[in-house]
This record gives C-alpha cells, structure tokens and sequence, in this order.
C-alpha cells in the first residue's frame, strides 16, 4: 500500500498487500473518520459522509466481508482436507 505522495522519479510499481493488511488499513480510516466527522453536514457541505455514514460503511465491512475473508482462508488452509466430520450414517430406508 502507498500511504505517502509519490514522485515522478519514485518507484511506482509496488507489491501487493495481503487482503488482511487492505482490510485492516479501510477500518482504521474508517475509525479515524468516525472520531473526527460531524453527526450532520449542513449548508453547503450536506451530502458529504458524516459519522453515522462511516460507522454504517464499517459496520457493513466487519458483517459481510471479514467473516467471507475469514472463510476463504480456512478453506485454502485446509484444502484437500475433510471440513465437517462425517459422524453420522445415512438412515437405511
């Protein structure tokens, strides 16, 4: 991740974070936001995000995208192997 102004003369290709890292740097901006954002805009300035906007945004981040992120990395860890325990049999019909 880029986290400073780049020059011209930098070296602008830079490796890709982990999902995690991605993740973990949009709630602490989020978290930075919330502390420093009004309840309401007015004037001029309605419409932009306010605090209650910001903590819907993590809200929706940590209740949809951190539990399938979670997921996908049990599933890559555990690949080729049994997930659930089969512990019971079919009933015979």
């Amino acid at each position: 991740m880029v986290m400073e102004p780049q020059a011209l003369t930098d070296d602008l290709y830079v490796t890709h974070n982990k999902t995690s890292e991605c993740i973990n740097l949009i709630i602490q901006d989020l978290d930075e936001a919330i502390q420093d954002l009004p309840w309401k805009w007015t004037g001029d300035d309605k419409g932009h995000f306010s605090k209650a906007t910001a903590m819907a945004l993590k809200g929706r981040i940590l209740l949809y995208i951190m539990p399938i992120h979670n997921l996908i990395r049990k599933i890559k860890r555990n690949a080729g192997k049994q997930l659930m325990p089969i512990t019971r049999s079919l009933p015979d019909k």
